[in-house]
């Protein structure tokens, strides 16, 4: 479930779409905890506590409204300024260690696992994509295990998992995980199978 219910599955009227491919880009449809108040250009999305959501233990007073920020330098002084009191998609370590050293002791600082992609699509109608010998030398060619902790020192990926979200019951553990190909720890292994393809 966390893997279809994230941020970035939106489901939307079929109806809506078909009168206008890009309604989404400036309407929001949805039945969460807040509805839609007000869009700032280039500054915030707000909500308001929606009153009608099934989940009554899980709202927020009404003086408390939802702000998304459209930037993420916009994120980072709204909590430095107490505009906004938590942000909930994540930030890259740098603006993290900005916010602790603004705030000291005032701010606290969860982390988890996140379910990132570091996805490589190339076209599979165009040459040389079209052969799969050239995908599988691609996926072969990214080490993942010695990847994750280089990125981890710029964004908020540090993990190594499948498609299903790290640590959840239906996820690749470690071990089941070096059985797929370019998955394995040793990337020097994926050297001849590369040179193969």
């Amino acid at each position: 479930m966390p893997a279809l219910a994230d941020p970035f599955t939106f489901i939307y009227k079929k109806a809506l779409l078909d009168q206008d491919p890009r309604w989404y880009e400036k309407n929001v449809l949805g039945s969460g905890p807040f509805k839609f108040a007000e869009y700032e250009t280039g500054q915030a999305i707000k909500g308001v506590r929606n009153p009608d959501y099934y989940r009554k233990a899980c709202l927020i007073s009404t003086a408390s409204p939802a702000f998304m920020p459209t930037s993420r330098r916009c994120g980072v002084e709204a909590i430095r300024s107490d505009r906004a009191a938590m942000e909930f998609r994540g930030l890259p370590p740098s603006a993290r260690d900005e916010i602790v050293r603004a705030l000291g002791d005032k701010v606290t600082v969860q982390e988890s696992d996140w379910n990132c992609g570091s996805l490589v699509q190339p076209n599979h109608k165009k040459k040389p994509f079209d052969d799969a010998r050239v995908r599988r030398a691609l996926t072969l060619a990214i080490d993942r295990w010695h990847g994750a902790p280089a990125l981890a020192k710029i964004a908020n990926i540090r993990t190594v998992g499948g498609i299903a979200f790290p640590g959840s019951p239906l996820a690749a553990n470690k071990e089941e995980l070096q059985q797929v190909a370019g998955f394995w720890p040793d990337i020097e292994k994926s050297v001849p199978k590369r040179s193969a393809c």
